[in-house]
């Protein structure tokens, strides 16, 4: 008998010699990667030949290693699939995507061999970018917050699903739109959201489809987006609860991901949190119930989804009055003692995570001796002081919009990103009177908090990119002024422009600054040179008392007058404060409307030798505005 025929369908080749009789060796083909010169029927003919008993035998060892191949039609293929899902079983990370990969070219191959054939090998597999993934899903988190602001829910189709989907909103009596109003540009949109939940592509997804299953519902969503959109929109409108489901579980997993703000807005709602908690669990149950056997059908599946919605939609009882009494869960507030301030330095990664269990990971992993009531008390303080990532093009117009303003003085830019922040004031029960006071120790270069003097709880936040929440404020980085404003949920804190966009001078030059750099770069008080040469021949002088207390300008040894530190003007002037670091005294000092540098450069000026570096970059960048505008004014004249 044919013992190696089950190895030989597992290697993906096929023996095609036969035994005459029972008592004759087997015959391997030893040329490795040599094709079979025969097909499989020939060994389904001489086993019928030889005996009904062997044939029964056989027959059931070759459906036992035809179901253990993935795709029989093409061995490197089920070399490939079977190599991923071993990387899967180890715990190798994208080894799902890789699996992904294969999805359609299984179908093909199946469905069309002769087409697949005529497919170049290396065009086969999907590329990692654009497989299966919750990234690769269409991005409808605007339509997501328009539904918490508009009341007109027909005007748009995804708008119109997404209110209908939602059982926290107050629908006012609005249905579905009709079916030929179904027919839209946006329709595909919709067929393709249904990939996230029949494939399970949200991470911490518990339940997923079998892999035949997966390639059977990637074909068939794949040739659906295909055809005319009369075609979808039946299909759509034929399985509404279908569509509700998946647009539930996208809607989960994009208020956790990307629209934090607006989720709390609706966990606001009666009976919202509760959604959150379990349409994950119902997601799973709907994909376990259906997805795991090949005897499903779009009726069954929309047959399931209908009792999985009811289901969810029970369980939330959203309407005022309609739900059970029950008392609200008050969150401990926890005291953080002094033997605790070893759990700061631990807190200052500020992870931006919100899957449960994968924070212990993290913090686990980086301090191994760390307690699960050590760690609860980290993520209490997490809680009251998060950090979300902003979306992708967001922060690329956060970027082109400080590159454009902060280019100069890459010192400058690096320190208006940054935020410093007292974790331990944060953790306080009044969580409107957050301290924000903070001292610099000169020797030391280290912060210290005003309210509770400790240093080790200092943290720096880099605010690009990312949205920071204290105590349920959200504040995001402007980058015209570099300030941190208030996001406030209008949806305009990125398209309204800033009130200091356009605060910029003349561009006019100014003289050099010699003086102004010996000032910083000296190392005593000393004297300083006028940066102008005035009508007067006599030149004049600075210096800095630091045995007066009040940092008086003395001027040859007498009081002098209020006048422009660059220029000499006496009118129009601005005084500026700033820090002698030496002697740790404040100064006054006084520029005119014309070297008065804006205000957001301003902000950032500390000590002496910020005002002479922040004055040399400005002028440098008001010089090269002015060579580029008298270039393009000799090429548009000349």
């Amino acid at each position: 008998m044919l013992a190696y025929l089950h190895e030989s369908f597992l290697t993906g080749w096929v023996l095609t010699s036969c035994c005459q009789s029972d008592g004759e060796a087997k015959v391997h083909d030893k040329e490795v990667g040599r094709a079979c010169s025969r097909h499989v029927n020939a060994v389904w003919n001489a086993l019928s030949a030889g005996g009904s008993s062997a044939f029964t035998e056989m027959s059931k060892r070759c459906d036992l290693a035809i179901q253990t191949l993935f795709r029989p039609e093409d061995p490197v293929l089920d070399h490939y699939i079977r190599k991923t899902h071993e990387d899967l079983k180890h715990g190798i990370r994208d080894a799902q995507v890789m699996i992904d990969r294969s999805l359609i070219s299984c179908w093909i191959a199946k469905k069309f061999p002769d087409l697949y054939n005529r497919i170049p090998n290396d065009a086969r597999l999907l590329h990692p970018s654009i497989t299966y993934h919750h990234s690769t899903l269409p991005d409808i988190g605007r339509f997501i917050s328009q539904s918490l602001i508009q009341k007109d829910w027909k005007s748009n189709l995804i708008l119109n699903v997404i209110c209908n989907s939602i059982p926290c909103l107050k629908r006012n009596r609005v249905a579905f739109l009709a079916e030929e109003l179904f027919v839209d540009p946006s329709t595909p949109v919709l067929v393709n959201i249904m990939h996230g939940l029949l494939l399970g592509l949200y991470p911490n997804t518990a339940k997923r489809p079998s892999f035949e299953q997966r390639v059977r519902c990637a074909s068939e969503l794949r040739s659906m987006m295909t055809r005319p959109l009369q075609e979808q929109a039946r299909f759509i409108y034929s399985n509404l609860n279908l569509l509700k489901l998946s647009i539930m579980e996208y809607v989960w997993y994009a208020c956790n991901t990307f629209i934090v703000s607006e989720k709390e807005i609706i966990c606001s709602v009666q009976g919202m949190q509760t959604f959150f908690d379990i349409c994950p669990n119902v997601a799973d149950a709907f994909r376990q119930e259906t997805l795991q056997s090949g005897d499903w059908t779009w009726d069954r599946l929309d047959e399931v989804a209908t009792v999985c919605v009811d289901r969810c939609v029970r369980t939330c009882k959203f309407r005022s009055g309609r739900h059970a009494p029950s008392k609200e869960v008050v969150v401990k507030w926890r005291r953080i003692t002094d033997d605790m301030d070893h759990l700061f330095d631990a807190a200052k990664s500020m992870n931006p995570v919100n899957i449960n269990g994968l924070l212990w990971k993290i913090y686990h992993r980086d301090n191994p001796n760390i307690t699960v009531e050590e760690f609860n008390i980290i993520d209490h303080l997490h809680s009251r002081c998060k950090v979300y990532p902003l979306p992708c093009n967001l922060t690329a117009m956060q970027c082109s919009a400080i590159l454009k303003r902060y280019s100069s003085d890459h010192f400058q830019m690096e320190n208006m990103m940054k935020v410093h922040i007292c974790m331990k004031c944060c953790n306080k029960l009044n969580g409107f009177t957050v301290s924000s006071k903070l001292r610099l120790c000169m020797q030391t270069n280290q912060l210290r908090c005003a309210s509770c003097g400790l240093h080790n709880s200092i943290i720096s936040v880099n605010m690009l990119g990312k949205i920071l929440v204290i105590q349920g404020a959200s504040y995001i980085l402007c980058p015209c002024c570099g300030t941190f404003k208030r996001w406030n949920h209008t949806g305009n804190e990125f398209t309204k422009p800033c009130e200091f966009a356009n605060h910029y001078s003349n561009p006019r030059i100014g003289t050099s600054l010699s003086s102004i750099l010996k000032m910083s770069s000296s190392d005593h008080g000393g004297y300083y040179n006028d940066i102008k040469n005035r009508k007067s021949s006599k030149s004049s002088y600075f210096k800095f008392e630091a045995s007066d207390t009040n940092s008086t300008l003395i001027k040859n040894g007498r009081a002098c007058c209020k006048e422009c530190i660059r220029c000499g003007k006496t009118s129009n002037l601005e005084r500026v404060v700033v820090l002698n670091a030496k002697y740790g005294v404040h100064i006054q000092l006084y520029l005119c409307m014309k070297h008065m540098l804006p205000r957001y450069i301003m902000k950032f000026v500390i000590d002496i030798k910020d005002l002479a570096r922040a004055c040399v970059n400005y002028d440098r960048s008001r010089e090269s505005r002015r060579r580029c505008g008298k270039k393009r004014r000799i090429m548009t004249t000349g």
